[in-house]
């Protein structure tokens, strides 16, 4: 009876042991995805920032797609891009706007439409590349150098770069926005109307 009890706790022990482990142990050790990678989405070149758990899905940022550009070039409303983790509701509620008149959201809001024209539809309201939020414009820069090395033999290539504020889509209220500073990682305000000296706009696309 003794030697089953202790069998028995032994068990137990090893039971704990491995449902007490953190989930990084079950991750899969060769995932289809992993951040750094250099990927194609149609016949963009991009490079991964973000995979999910078991690596077979994630977050990308286009290779060649950068510009200083307004965020806004006329508009002072709170569009209610709040999302400070995932762009693409704050790009949906742009592209949701009107797409002609004197309100057209291509004339209206320039970072979004170079971000939505990375690959130009005909359907002006169905997200696909996006303006990141700024957590993810975080995870860019945590990842900046993986970034620029798997882009490093692309021809015309936009490197992430230091000393550059780079565009959020998450709005501080009507007049600004979050700005990510890529130097040293802080976060920044800055009006969505700047026409001096723009931040960066760069797309990124969930796959």
């Amino acid at each position: 009876m003794k030697r089953v009890s202790l069998t028995l706790g032994a068990l137990i022990s090893l039971i704990l042991v491995f449902t007490s482990c953190e989930p990084e142990y079950f991750r899969p050790e060769n995932p289809k995805y992993k951040v750094g990678d250099l990927i194609k989405i149609g016949d963009i070149d991009a490079v991964v920032f973000y995979t999910t758990f078991e690596g077979d899905h994630g977050k990308a940022i286009a290779v060649k797609n950068e510009a200083a550009l307004q965020w806004s070039s006329s508009s002072t409303v709170d569009l209610g891009c709040s999302n400070n983790l995932f762009g693409k509701p704050n790009q949906q509620i742009v592209q949701n706007l009107p797409s002609s008149g004197p309100e057209d959201w291509r004339l209206g809001y320039p970072a979004f439409w170079q971000c939505f024209n990375v690959e130009y539809q005909s359907d002006f309201k169905k997200v696909k590349w996006y303006l990141p939020a700024i957590g993810e414009m975080k995870l860019i820069l945590k990842h900046k150098k993986l970034i620029n090395d798997a882009m490093k033999d692309i021809s015309g290539k936009k490197e992430i770069r230091d000393n550059v504020r780079y565009w959020s889509s998450t709005e501080i209220d009507g007049f600004d926005v979050k700005v990510c500073y890529i130097e040293d990682g802080k976060v920044v305000e800055e009006s969505k109307m700047k026409t001096n000296n723009d931040p960066f706009f760069r797309a990124v696309i969930d796959f």
